[in-house]
């Protein structure tokens, strides 16, 4: 978190992310006992696909938390997008982190802070969650798609999400 900031990061586009630093995105990670590379994308959407996120401001109060999540459990947040009713998360995970319990943690988390934060009644998010392995992909496609996200997103739903960009 930057000192005197109440935001983990600072935000150049509201409802947008792609983290500054290249090298979290390129390349394999290590730690003491492992080398690894386990990006994935994870797609959240709200229940009944309602657009609780459409207020800029709650977007932002839902990406900057999303962000302070990520840094407080050891997420890399490589990009991530909050559209109206879904958002799209960029993540570097760790062995450790089991891709269940990080969608859990953060839908748990925001969920509570957002019904604290505008009085929501019920929850927020459907149950269940999208999530690919990256692998080998390019990571820049990936990371381009999800900045893309308010651009092209069709309001319809989801749109097919095995495609890349080219």
């Amino acid at each position: 978190m930057r000192r005197g900031s109440g935001r983990p990061h600072d935000l150049s586009v509201a409802r947008n992310y792609a983290s500054p630093d290249r090298k979290a995105y390129v390349g394999i990670r290590k730690s003491h006992h492992s080398a690894h590379k386990m990006d994935f994308h994870i797609v959240m959407a709200t229940k009944a696909r309602k657009p609780f996120f459409r207020d800029e401001r709650i977007a932002d109060f839902v990406l900057c938390f999303i962000l302070e999540i990520c840094q407080k459990e050891g997420y890399i947040p490589l990009a991530l997008s909050v559209q109206p009713d879904h958002v799209h998360m960029f993540l570097g995970l760790e062995p450790k982190h089991s891709i269940s319990e990080v969608v859990k943690r953060i839908k748990a988390v925001v969920a509570q802070e957002l019904s604290k934060r505008e009085r929501l009644e019920g929850g927020i998010w459907a149950h269940g969650y999208y999530v690919e392995s990256l692998g080998f992909k390019n990571p820049g496609q990936i990371k381009a798609y999800i900045d893309r996200q308010s651009e092209h997103h069709a309001p319809e739903g989801l749109e097919d999400l095995s495609e890349t960009p080219e």
